[in-house]
């Protein structure tokens, strides 16, 4: 497992497990902290061999706008172009809202729980 931060930043969490990358965000995920965020996530989908499933786990994520979610979205074209499937898992209220107020809802598989 490999753990990211900078001050002021959420640490990020990755780790692979076969086939399956899991990105874990934690704290606050704003345009201060969201460049740090699609680095990993661009950086799961990369990968030799490629993941067959990226999951970003929300279990611990506080707060998320529009530049975090941008960077979820930018993910998820990523994502597509490579034809792997981007999961979100276990999103909080808050996260939830921002899907729901945006219309984005819909663009992604939301899993209730992550997978390990």
């Amino acid at each position: 497992m490999q753990q990211d931060g900078e001050a002021g930043a959420p640490g990020i969490e990755v780790e692979t497990r076969g086939g399956t990358a899991v990105i874990r965000p934690f704290g606050d995920l704003d345009r201060g902290t969201a460049p740090l965020f699609r680095r990993a996530l661009l950086a799961a989908l990369a990968r030799d061999p490629l993941p067959t499933d990226v999951v970003v786990d929300l279990q611990h994520l506080d707060f998320c706008d529009s530049a975090g979610l941008n960077a979820l979205l930018e993910a998820r074209t990523a994502a597509a172009d490579v034809r792997r499937a981007l999961y979100l898992a276990a999103p909080r209220d808050q996260v939830l809202r921002l899907l729901e107020l945006t219309g984005t809802t819909r663009l992604f598989l939301i899993e209730p729980a992550p997978p390990f």
